[in-house]
């Protein structure tokens, strides 16, 4: 998936991207929501973060990362 495919997603509600990519271990009423996409052969985990405002998305990430997300 490449960035401009993600920011397809602002404007989407929460109950929407629940439809695109489920669950993953989300809080549905927190405002900062992962999700793990791959990992390569080296071990470089590739994750998105979906920022909400008043349940609409407003801001999306790819975060490319060793180990743990740090916020």
């Amino acid at each position: 998936m490449k960035l401009n495919e993600l920011q397809k997603l602002i404007g989407l509600s929460k109950k929407e991207v629940l439809s695109e990519f489920g669950s993953e271990f989300n809080h549905y009423p927190a405002d900062i929501w992962t999700y793990y996409l791959n990992s390569n052969w080296i071990g470089m985990k590739t994750y998105i973060i979906i920022c909400f405002n008043n349940e609409i998305v407003e801001n999306v990430k790819m975060v490319k990362r060793f180990g743990r997300i740090k916020f």
